[in-house]
């Protein structure tokens, strides 16, 4: 494989998680505010207060997401690998890269929540440590379905190479 496709696997790869990421801060928190559902609708206070949790928590769960990505494929893809064993890989490192872009997003946003006051009604021990539990349930499956189509795409886009 040239380095040309390579890197845009990794690029796209990296897309992904940004998306995956900054969805807390995005879907939950802005919309839920504005429209009054899910996890948003039970924040309180002013819109520039939840833009002070929504932004930052997007910002960084974007950035780590991103970071991870980048520094997996760096690390897992050195080596001359066989297709099949590229495409896994490929699909464990956005998997991963979205995953704790996600678990980052929702905690920055729960924490700024709480420390803003936007949030209330939440213990810190249940912020701390249910919290992330509570991500890693929700964002398992949201970077599954995002991998398998990720995967799709990678096997396609390898595909048309030959």
């Amino acid at each position: 494989m040239n380095e040309q496709k390579q890197n845009t696997l990794i690029q796209v790869g990296m897309w992904l998680a940004v998306l995956v990421g900054s969805m807390y801060g995005l879907l939950f928190t802005l919309l839920g505010y504005i429209f009054d559902v899910g996890p948003g609708s039970g924040m309180e206070g002013q819109f520039w207060k939840i833009l002070l949790v929504a932004i930052p928590s997007i910002l960084i769960a974007a950035y780590i997401g991103e970071l991870i990505v980048r520094k997996l494929a760096q690390r897992m893809l050195k080596s001359n690998l066989s297709m099949l064993t590229y495409k896994f890989r490929l699909f464990t490192i956005v998997l991963i890269g979205c995953t704790v872009a996600f678990i980052v997003g929702f905690e920055v946003g729960y924490i700024l929540g709480k420390i803003t006051g936007t949030i209330s009604g939440i213990e810190w021990a249940e912020i701390l440590i249910r919290g992330p539990a509570m991500a890693l349930i929700i964002g398992i499956p949201i970077a599954l379905i995002v991998a398998i189509f990720y995967s799709v795409f990678v096997h396609f886009y390898l595909k048309a190479e030959n």
